[in-house]
């Protein structure tokens, strides 16, 4: 993708200083849920979907194949629990169910954000439909077709599973980029990655560090459209975000990313972005 994380940060120093509420920060005791396979991640995603109705403060606002986001009231002054639930494709193939649960002010509200996490985790993980496990190659067939069909799929599959896994991980980090989850950046950024923003270079513990601080006022970072050109071992992936701040500023991010399998796993190992100029809202 881009150095999202620092683009922010820099526009902070922009756009100005705001109290925004925190998301709860630490790793829960219940393991994050992760589905593999059709069935049970529509199962999962169908019990993440149905939990925020039940428990959140606020209603849904956006609903889609990856993202679940509650209503933003854009005031401080009124409390209850907000959410974001985001499916995030993994390196082995699966897909995990991130939640995100916060209070619309800056001190601590009913249900507790934390325990909330807990229980939705527990919750999703329940409802998985137990179809996860790969289908074994029907034994009836000879051992020189199955071979057969083995090298056909891996000549085939890997291009078609690398741009998909590459569009999910750049949609990822552009909603990482509103949050102080440093997860998807620790995931996708090769330890020697290099990424230029406005002339500026810096490295994969800067962009690191910037996330765990958090996004300052931005409230929201959405993929607009991704673009992937697969040259064996190496992928160019080219796109646009659209972000939004604290008091209804919104724009542009605009990158390139070059990508590199190494040990059978896609990393980025050059970034570049620029910020495209802010709309200004309309009357």
């Amino acid at each position: 993708m881009s150095p999202r994380i620092l683009v922010s940060l820099s526009a902070v120093l922009i756009a100005g200083c705001a109290a925004v509420p925190q998301f709860v920060g630490g790793t829960p005791s219940t393991p994050t849920p992760t589905c593999i396979g059709a069935a049970d991640c529509a199962a999962q995603w169908s019990a993440a979907r149905r939990y925020l109705v039940d428990h959140a403060s606020y209603q849904i606002q956006n609903d889609s194949a990856d993202r679940i986001e509650t209503f933003d009231p854009k005031s401080d002054v009124t409390v209850g629990l907000r959410a974001k639930v985001t499916k995030e494709i993994q390196p082995d193939g699966s897909y995990a169910i991130v939640a995100k649960f916060w209070c619309n002010n800056l001190f601590e509200c009913s249900p507790n954000a934390a325990k909330t996490l807990e229980d939705f985790n527990r919750s999703v993980a329940a409802a998985g439909s137990g179809d996860a496990k790969p289908q074994p190659v029907a034994a009836s067939r000879p051992p020189a077709a199955i071979k057969g069909i083995e090298n056909k799929a891996s000549d085939q599959a890997p291009q078609v599973d690398a741009e998909k896994y590459i569009k999910d991980s750049e949609a990822a980090w552009a909603e990482s980029a509103s949050t102080n989850d440093a997860s998807v950046v620790k995931r996708i950024l090769a330890d020697d990655c290099v990424l230029i923003l406005e002339g500026g270079a810096t490295d994969k513990a800067a962009a690191v560090a910037a996330a765990m601080n958090g996004p300052g006022d931005l409230i929201s970072n959405h993929l607009d459209y991704a673009t992937v050109r697969l040259f064996g071992d190496t992928a160019i992936a080219q796109g646009r975000d659209t972000w939004t701040r604290q008091g209804g500023k919104t724009g542009h991010f605009i990158w390139t990313d070059t990508w590199i399998r190494r040990n059978g796993q896609w990393q980025i190992v050059a970034a570049q972005a620029a910020l495209m100029p802010i709309a200004t809202p309309g009357p």
